[in-house]
């Protein structure tokens, strides 16, 4: 896709209104003015991450490996440009970290915090994998698929035994394993000791939802695979036997 000069080494968020084969029409979020445009399918990637880590009390502690030179992504005017990290200053009150960074492309420098700051994020399709272009890591994304929806109440098979003779007519209570009751009538007369089975309604439990990975290549059964959630949680997955033919 061409670039104008001035956005050159910038990425900024689009909604996706139409495909058609290699090109994709879009709008974007940041020039809502603007109106949309076809570009090549293969220009876009996912929305990438939170960084590592970021799902806990300190999100900005991936920036602690950042050193003199380290590539990384500024805000700025509604999209992420690409950096350098040039100088890092430490306030002597808050102790918060200062980077000046400078554009490759066009030189200018801004001094920001960490929270205006993200991963130079490479995008890898075919593993559906991120890789952190200042030190190297790569992770697998960990993907959640929502399960199709069910019914709210599910029915369990009981079988109770009569603990007297009983007539046409009467109830009985009985207990369920997680400490609930219902009330069984009675269609006839029965001698104790009569087995009774019935379906009782119980609230069905929500689906949980399923999440999954792509293996990389060349890792066999037992292989730890580092997988990195949208909202930055940082996991170890054991890779699992291969499923037979």
């Amino acid at each position: 896709m061409p670039v104008e000069e001035s956005f050159r080494g910038s990425r900024y968020e689009a909604v996706v209104l139409e495909t058609d084969g290699g090109r994709t029409k879009i709008r974007f979020t940041s020039f809502t003015e603007e109106e949309a445009e076809w570009v090549p399918t293969n220009s876009l990637r996912p929305p990438p991450p939170t960084p590592p880590g970021g799902e806990g009390r300190n999100p900005n502690s991936w920036a602690a490996k950042l050193r003199v030179g380290s590539l990384v992504e500024m805000y700025a005017d509604g999209g992420w440009w690409d950096v350098l990290v040039g100088e890092m200053s430490t306030a002597r009150l808050t102790r918060e970290v200062s980077y000046l960074c400078r554009s490759p492309n066009s030189g200018d420098e801004h001094e920001v915090t960490a929270s205006y700051l993200r991963p130079r994020w490479e995008w890898r399709p075919a593993y559906s994998q991120w890789a952190t272009l200042h030190d190297g890591a790569v992770y697998s994304l960990l993907m959640t698929v929502q399960p199709p929806p069910v019914a709210d109440v599910a029915y369990i098979s009981v079988t109770v035994v009569a603990p007297r003779a009983m007539q046409k007519g009467e109830t009985l209570r009985c207990a369920l394993p997680n400490g609930s009751f219902f009330q069984l009538p009675i269609s006839g007369n029965i001698a104790a000791g009569t087995p009774l089975s019935c379906k009782v309604p119980q609230k069905a439990p929500p689906p949980q939802p399923v999440r999954f990975l792509i293996v990389p290549p060349g890792m066999g059964y037992g292989a730890k695979v580092t997988a990195l959630s949208p909202n930055g949680h940082v996991a170890h997955v054991g890779v699992p036997p291969a499923a037979p033919p």
